[in-house]
């Protein structure tokens, strides 16, 4: 999508653009875009290809921060254009956060329940989650929050994409953070691209890309 600037006397000025990724979008359902216009270098820097951030990425997750008088809460609001990694079939996503680094290995373990067959997921109030970080130093460089979109299908997960919010991130994910910490008892709210399983993530390869799991309950989209 280009953006020009209309001048009915000389050539139009481009302001921006933006690409938006088609894929995964469901027959007879309406979606609604929030991006940012870029310079036509930086979108090309993206991967116009669709190499990044086009019908290349696994997807999208809207992520609420909100830190206050040593608490951070954590609200999973929804996922858009999920990608199922080697499957055609629509996912059964279900997302899982952690605080890193933490003193026992579980204890800042959280996930969402499971929606089914959908590639826009919306999660609703139950995905909240409340930590209380009053005992650590949640600005330190090293601590960050891990997200990951996870497809759940005959007993397996498959890795869909995560992200990694914290000082040591980078783009959305880095100002996103850095924000919410900043942000005096205000919630900060922002889209973010999901990573998949790459040489480069370093969060998804500390993680398997698929799993067995026990039987659990799964929830209708609605």
């Amino acid at each position: 999508l280009t953006v020009l600037d209309y001048d009915r006397m000389t050539k139009n000025d481009k302001i921006g653009i933006a690409t938006v990724s088609l894929a995964g979008l469901e027959p007879q359902q309406k979606h609604h875009f929030r991006e940012v216009l870029r310079e036509e270098k930086e979108e090309e820097e993206r991967g116009m290809d669709g190499s990044a951030g086009a019908s290349g990425d696994p997807g999208r997750i809207k992520l609420s921060l909100h830190h206050q008088n040593g608490e951070l809460k954590v609200s999973i609001l929804k996922c858009s254009m999920l990608m199922a990694p080697g499957c055609d079939a629509l996912p059964n996503p279900i997302v899982k956060i952690n605080i890193k680094p933490s003193a026992k290995r579980n204890l800042y373990k959280r996930k969402t329940d499971v929606i089914k067959k959908t590639s826009n997921p919306e999660f609703g109030p139950k995905a909240c989650f409340t930590y209380d970080v009053s005992n650590i130093d949640i600005e330190s460089s090293d601590r960050c929050l891990e997200v990951g979109v996870w497809d759940c299908h005959f007993k397996r997960q498959t890795l869909i994409g995560g992200v990694v919010l914290g000082k040591e991130s980078s783009g959305s994910a880095r100002s996103h953070w850095m924000d919410a910490l900043s942000s005096c008892g205000h919630r900060v709210t922002r889209w973010h691209i999901l990573e998949g399983h790459s040489e480069h993530n370093v969060f998804l390869n500390d993680h398997q890309s698929s799993v067995e799991l026990p039987d659990q309950p799964v929830s209708g989209s609605g």
